[in-house]
Formats: structure tokens, C-alpha cells, sequence
């Protein structure tokens, strides 16, 4: 099998490049990290306009364009449909860290 190339999205510049980014024909995937684009687009509020609900929707309609796949890492699975809807085809699970630590909350709260 042919290795999978994915770009991550975790910043401004990289929402505002996102058609450039898939102009490097290579690229198979967008990959958005949202805990740090949404850390981003905070911190810079002052200097951009861009808010997370629309950088999340500008990955995707750029991957549709380009006829490549979008990712995301999601901590709710109420929000499967939703990102789903907008054209996430990759969706990744919490981390592992968070599963650990929800695993072992788990444990101890039922004894």
C-alpha cells in the first residue's frame, strides 16, 4: 500500500492556506486539531475574523473541492453527525491520554 499523507490544520495560517495546501497534489487528507486551532484563533481574535465553526467549514469545502478527505479529532460523539454533515470522512477519537484518564474515572467511581 501507498503511504497516506495527511496535513494538519491546527492554526490561522493554515485555515487561510488551505487552497494552497491542497495544491500539492500529494496531500491525501486535511487533519484539523481542534483543541489547538480554537487555542489559535483565540489568542489571535484581535487580528482575524475567522471564527472555529467557519474554519472548520473552510477545511471542508476545500477538501470536497479538491477531492480529498477531511479529519478531525473529536472529544463528544454528539458531534459525529454534525461534522459528518459538513464532509469529515476521519474522525478520531478523543486521545489517548483523555481515554486512560476516563478509563480509570470510570474504575473508581464504580467501586
Amino acid at each position: 500500500p501507498n503511504p497516506i499523507f495527511i496535513a494538519q490544520i491546527e492554526n490561522i495560517e493554515g485555515v487561510e492556506n488551505v487552497e494552497s495546501i491542497l495544491e500539492v497534489k500529494e496531500i491525501d487528507m486535511l487533519f484539523v486539531g481542534p483543541s489547538d486551532l480554537k487555542k489559535n484563533l483565540d489568542a489571535y481574535a484581535d487580528k482575524t475574523t475567522i471564527k472555529f465553526e467557519n474554519a472548520i467549514k473552510t477545511v471542508t469545502e476545500a477538501t470536497k473541492k479538491h477531492n480529498r478527505q477531511a479529519g478531525i479529532l473529536i472529544q463528544n460523539n454528539k458531534d459525529i453527525p454534525k461534522l459528518v454533515d459538513l464532509g469529515y470522512t476521519f474522525l478520531g477519537m478523543s486521545s489517548d491520554i483523555k481515554i486512560l484518564g476516563n478509563g480509570f474515572k470510570n474504575i473508581i467511581t464504580k467501586n
